[in-house]
């Protein structure tokens, strides 16, 4: 598969979630290839995801964008995203995405330089890795609490 047969999926799909799914390849595909054409993509997800009350995918566009602004340096635009994504995840409880979300938060203010804010965010997702015994999700909180500390010049949290 490829963006062009994608984007002729899209042309024959309805506002559905296939036409959401479909939208979600392609950027995931586009952000390899072609970065800067899939924005556009994202945008329409976005319109679609809210129009179709899917508040899962709609999150995932946000976190899609938040990823791709993150990865040109654009962190405050990738911050408002996350931000956006994480409201969204919290409408729908799911508590993995959520401690994801804020494990991206925590890294885009580590890449800022704001330790404080990173830290906050990842106890934040250290809580909730803890509550429901997420060792992934674990490892990844204490290394990237590890890293702000350290950044910080703290050796304690």
């Amino acid at each position: 598969i490829n963006a062009d047969s994608l984007i002729k999926l899209l042309e024959t799909a309805g506002e559905d979630s296939l036409k959401i799914d479909i939208l979600k390849n392609l950027v995931f595909y586009l952000k390899e290839t072609d970065p800067k054409k899939m924005d556009a993509y994202i945008d329409q997800g976005i319109k679609l995801s809210r129009k179709t009350k899917n508040f899962s995918a709609e999150a995932d566009f946000y976190n899609l964008s938040a990823t791709g602004n993150g990865e040109k340096g654009n962190y405050q635009k990738a911050i408002e995203y996350s931000l956006e994504a994480l409201k969204l995840e919290e409408k729908t409880k799911d508590e993995q995405r959520i401690s994801s979300t804020l494990i991206n938060l925590g890294n885009l203010y580590q890449d800022l330089g704001q330790f404080d804010i990173s830290i906050e965010y990842l106890k934040k997702a250290l809580s909730l890795c803890e509550k429901n015994n997420d060792h992934l999700c674990l490892a990844k909180t204490y290394n990237n609490l590890g890293n702000s500390a350290l950044k910080k010049g703290e050796k304690k949290l």
